[in-house]
């Protein structure tokens, strides 16, 4: 009896923890119901009309150019919206041209126009679909239009689908063809003409000036009665320059030969020759009278003594140089055509006369 109490009381305390368990738990509350939000419609005027082309027959070939004009009124501060997917089946959509509206545009409405360029390429009947076409505005309103279905006929582009057969023969066709060659000949012939002229003409402008011809040279004889003058002046016997005086008398006498009968092609003047070199070249000219070969002989002798030897020579014979030295410039001076000419006609013919 007392095993049944226990066990009774075992499950009544069990009972008792079960429904204070259930009772302790929340009851479950129902699951909101997710209901969409429709947006409220644009504020105004919206309305469409549409336009297919070609319109009556609506048939085309394949290939061909078809048009969908939407004309769609909406206020001005809306916008238009196209779907992200046009249902066009075999319509292949090419391009869509909006006509421009005006930039500033407030609520008042406008007509906003919308061109939809489409091409079928299968012969056959075709229908384009309904598009839904969306205004929106600022304040989340939207309106939807939709168009109407359009059904078109596009044909082959073959005149025979049962039985086709090649088009008759028909006869070459002339082509313009436009053949810039020539004109690219001359022009480039007339840019290389101008070229030329232009770079000649600036060579011209920047080429340096050819430099006078040098002044013709004195005459040998006036150059030696110069310089005897000059020797002359320096009065060097005064001055007890005697070997200055006689190495400048004999470069003045040897200069004055050189140059008067042309003696040596590389050296014009004489100088660079000894006296032997110097006479031997002067032994076939023909001396004029009062003067013989060898005056100039001991003339030059004499200056070499006192140059390369160290001799002193008297003071008469000093004075002496420079009256010999003169006198043989004088007695060689060359006559002009005239001159020789009326010495030729008065002068005795004798072997010592100068020609």
């Amino acid at each position: 009896m007392k095993q049944r109490a226990l066990v009774a009381t075992l499950a009544a305390a069990i009972a008792l923890l079960a429904a204070g368990d259930a009772l302790a738990q929340p009851t479950p509350q129902p699951a909101p119901q997710d209901h969409p939000v429709t947006p409220p419609p644009v504020q105004g005027e919206v309305a469409l009309q549409q336009t297919f082309t070609p319109d009556q027959p609506r048939e085309a070939t394949v290939g061909d150019v078809l048009t969908l004009t939407l004309q769609i009124t909406h206020p001005g501060n809306t916008t238009v919206a196209l779907p992200d997917a046009l249902p066009t089946g075999r319509f292949e959509l090419l391009r869509v041209d909006r006509e421009p509206l005006p930039p500033q545009r407030g609520p008042a409405p406008v007509t906003e126009t919308l061109h939809l360029r489409a091409a079928v390429y299968r012969p056959g009947r075709h229908v384009l679909q309904p598009l839904q076409i969306r205004v929106l505005d600022a304040r989340g309103g939207v309106s939807t239009l939709t168009t109407q279905p359009v059904e078109v006929v596009i044909r082959s582009v073959i005149a025979n689908d049962e039985d086709p057969q090649m088009p008759p023969h028909r006869p070459p066709v002339s082509i313009e063809v436009e053949d810039w060659t020539l004109a690219s000949i001359l022009g480039g012939s007339l840019a290389l003409l101008l070229a030329g002229a232009l770079g000649a003409l600036i060579y011209r402008r920047l080429a340096p000036r050819p430099l006078p011809p040098p002044p013709p040279p004195r005459p040998a004889y006036d150059v030696a009665i110069e310089k005897l003058l000059a020797i002359k002046a320096a009065d060097l016997i005064q001055e007890d320059l005697i070997e200055e005086l006689y190495v400048r008398v004999s470069e003045a006498v040897r200069e004055y030969l050189g140059r008067r009968y042309n003696l040596s092609l590389t050296d014009k003047a004489g100088l660079e020759l000894t006296t032997w070199e110097l006479m031997a070249l002067l032994r076939e000219v023909r001396w004029p009278r009062g003067l013989t070969h060898a005056d100039v002989e001991t003339l030059l002798t004499d200056c070499d003594m006192v140059k390369f030897a160290r001799y002193t020579p008297p003071p008469q014979d000093a004075e002496d140089l420079l009256t010999r030295a003169f006198r043989l410039v004088e007695l060689t001076r060359p006559l002009d055509l005239g001159q020789a000419a009326l010495a030729s006609a008065a002068a005795p013919r004798t072997p010592e006369a100068q020609p």
